[in-house]
């Protein structure tokens, strides 16, 4: 059964696997840990297929100066499903429902 649902402790390394597999590098993994580690207000959203982290979306708080003045938002990404699963709907379907929880946070 797959689920969508916010990060969990117990979901940690999962993510770090799928991002690490998903661009064949550490480095998304890493920025993934960063921002987890850089603010309290990011958001963080896993699917997961039995249990299994198959997919990872995370937000993070932006701030865009012009010279009206700042506009805060959310930044998305990085976005990674395992490749084995990829091409499947599973990284559009984790997006629309983040952006719903997103929106009504």
């Amino acid at each position: 059964m797959v689920e969508i649902h916010l990060e969990r402790e117990e979901d940690i390394a999962a993510i770090r696997n799928v991002n690490r597999l998903a661009f064949g590098q550490s480095a998304e993994a890493d920025l993934v840990e960063g921002l987890r580690e850089a603010t309290p207000k990011v958001l963080s959203f896993v699917t997961c297929d039995n249990g299994e982290v198959i997919g990872h979306v995370v937000f993070s708080p932006v701030s865009i100066r012009h010279r009206h003045g700042t506009v805060e938002g959310l930044g998305l990404g990085p976005m990674s499903v395992l490749p084995a699963r990829q091409n499947q709907g599973i990284g559009t379907r984790l997006i629309e429902h983040a952006l719903a929880e997103v929106r009504t946070a």
